[in-house]
């Protein structure tokens, strides 16, 4: 069996993620897709366009 799955667990994660997760929680902070609100449309707008 090969787990291909693995990016949520593995480590070290490159700096990239560090940062983005830093910036996320500095700056965005809203709920993804559970409200109107200003900061959980520019929360969920940051993880579309991560994809």
């Amino acid at each position: 069996m090969i787990y291909l799955n693995n990016a949520a667990t593995s480590w070290p994660k490159p700096e990239t993620v560090y940062q983005a997760h830093d910036a996320y929680l500095r700056h965005l902070s809203g709920s993804v897709n559970r409200g109107a609100g200003g900061a959980s449309l520019d929360a969920g707008r940051a993880v579309l366009e991560t994809i």
